[in-house]
């Protein structure tokens, strides 16, 4: 039987935005390691992808996994990356 629920609204137990940063700049150094400087650009256009992707996923016109794929893709596009699936699924494990 569930006691209880527990919400963490406004960032009360977690820095929501501090933790995107760390796993968006660890990400980024690891697919880019040379580019580092441009990590804060990068974050920005992950956070809205991230929105964008969420909305498909809940429409439901994506899959969780393609969610996930997608953003790491589109993310990464104007850098010249690309990735297969494969990859997708294992840099999407490491965020």
């Amino acid at each position: 039987m569930i006691k209880a629920i527990l919400f963490d609204l406004d960032d009360t137990l977690i820095n929501h935005d501090s933790a995107i940063r760390d796993a968006t700049g660890a990400l980024f150094n690891r697919v880019l390691p040379a580019r580092e400087q441009e990590h804060t650009a990068f974050t920005k256009r992950w956070i809205l992808l991230n929105r964008e992707w969420y909305k498909k996923f809940f429409a439901p016109q994506v899959t969780f996994q393609e969610s996930g794929r997608g953003k790491l893709r589109e993310a990464f596009s104007m850098y010249g990356c690309r990735f297969e699936d494969i990859e997708a699924d294992i840099l999407g494990d490491f965020q």
